[in-house]
């Protein structure tokens, strides 16, 4: 039972943790004041920036390393 209970008291850390950061990145950068929708346009257009900036740039990064 107490390794029942552990596991449980770590999924529930680590949506705590994950809802703490997002709370954080909302408060930061202004998002709780928009409207739903709005949130998850900018989260997108947030996401995609940061994967062509990945693709772009990690591949550089890869042969300067190798």
């Amino acid at each position: 039972m107490s390794s029942e209970s552990s596991e449980f008291k770590k999924k529930k850390n680590y949506t705590f943790d994950l809802d703490h950061w997002y709370l954080q990145y909302c408060l930061a950068t202004g998002l709780y004041m928009l409207e739903p929708w709005e949130r998850k346009l900018f989260n997108s257009f947030v996401l995609g920036c940061i994967a062509i900036g990945a693709f772009l740039i990690l591949p550089g990064i890869s042969s300067l390393l190798f």
